[in-house]
């Protein structure tokens, strides 16, 4: 699944705030009727002036161009000349419209979800009614719970690759600082340990490891430690909602009190 949201829609009457796609589907952004994703015409938008699509076979999201001059498209601020690798909570640019691109969503599993009378390919549990459930967006078949997707390092499908913690890193990393440790690290020196008190956090930072910093008190965790921390253990920190907005499309933080209005 593909979703795009176009935080401005407060602004304009009769637009998409958010819309789900199917991941082989083809989006076309732009003025005309016909769009897949229409946009308003007074900012400086073509009537088609770029499609999300997907490379074969691994079925990469891609941005493609299809405007030129005078018409600009960008990409969390870097101009796009014809077609760039889409990532999670990518911000595009079309002329003045901005659209934010989302890849991974958690879904919570209701009485007719989709989820039901699966199991998780992590832990290999059925889901249950109000658990959180992620499909990869890579290969569209591998069903995990939300916190068994994010202590992987890729997908759990043979084969398929999706790289989890990058993905998250990259997509966190405007809000939360992440550190890759080598052997003169400060972190490894003085054989500093993670703050979240799992199993695995009795021996001290290792070459190699991710360390998070906590927004607001800076205390170090191992990145795939603190994904799952309801809170900062320190500060108290609300880790559980960062993550929410940054896998729930329809919860978006850019819209305020306005998220939801203009819903389809």
């Amino acid at each position: 699944m593909t979703v795009l949201t176009f935080p401005q829609v407060r602004l304009f009457d009769g637009f998409p705030f958010r819309r789900e796609f199917a991941a082989d589907e083809k989006i076309h952004l732009g003025t005309a009727a016909d769009n897949e994703f229409p946009l308003p015409a007074d900012l400086a938008v073509a009537p088609c002036h770029a499609v999300v699509t997907r490379s074969s076979p691994y079925q990469v999201p891609l941005l493609v161009a299809l405007a030129g001059a005078p018409f600009e498209t960008r990409i969390n601020g870097r101009r796009l000349s014809r077609l760039k690798v889409l990532r999670h909570r990518d911000e595009i640019a079309l002329g003045r419209a901005s659209l934010v691109f989302w890849e991974v969503a958690v879904s919570t599993v209701a009485a007719d979800s989709q989820f039901l009378n699966r199991r998780c390919l992590v832990c290999y549990d059925p889901f249950q009614v109000g658990e959180e459930a992620i499909t990869c967006p890579r290969c569209q078949t591998a069903d995990h719970h939300k916190d068994c997707w994010l202590e992987l390092s890729r997908c759990a499908r043979t084969g398929c690759e999706y790289p989890v913690q990058e993905a998250m890193r990259r997509s966190l990393g405007r809000r939360v600082r992440f550190e890759p440790l080598e052997e003169e690290s400060e972190m490894v020196r003085q054989k500093r340990k993670c703050a979240a008190g799992r199993p695995r956090d009795q021996g001290p930072f290792r070459p190699d490891d991710y360390v998070a910093y906590c927004p607001k008190c800076r205390t170090p965790f191992h990145a795939e430690c603190w994904f799952l921390l309801p809170q900062c253990p320190n500060c108290e920190y609300d880790v559980a909602t960062l993550i929410r907005e940054e896998l729930t499309s329809d919860l978006s933080p850019s819209l305020g009190n306005a998220k939801g209005a203009a819903l389809e």
